[in-house]
């Protein structure tokens, strides 16, 4: 077999998916804040300082460790949006 006749997996996946989406471009733009501001959602969930306290083991681990990753993940992600509003803190958060 040539190169050319082997399947490019990255070819593939640039082909099946549009980077040119307004959420990709989001996602982004926000990396580097949502990696920021991840762990302090963690402790603020763990602890219970946003209303109701979330645990990665409650009720059991199936349903508390995807329920907990979702929700830090879209607190940290809605906070990053959030700064990046205030033209001061976008150079911090970006």
């Amino acid at each position: 077999m040539t190169e050319s006749t082997i399947p490019r997996p990255r070819l593939l996946f640039i082909k099946l998916f549009q980077f040119d989406h307004p959420l990709v471009r989001v996602l982004g733009t926000t990396t580097t804040g949502i990696f920021l501001m991840h762990y302090i959602m963690i402790a603020l969930v763990k602890r219970g300082l946003l209303g109701y306290k979330l645990s990665a083991f409650h009720p059991n681990p199936y349903i508390g460790v995807p329920t907990t990753s979702l929700i830090v993940f879209f607190l940290s992600a809605l906070i990053t949006w959030l700064l990046l509003r205030v033209p001061v803190l976008r150079r911090i958060v970006s």
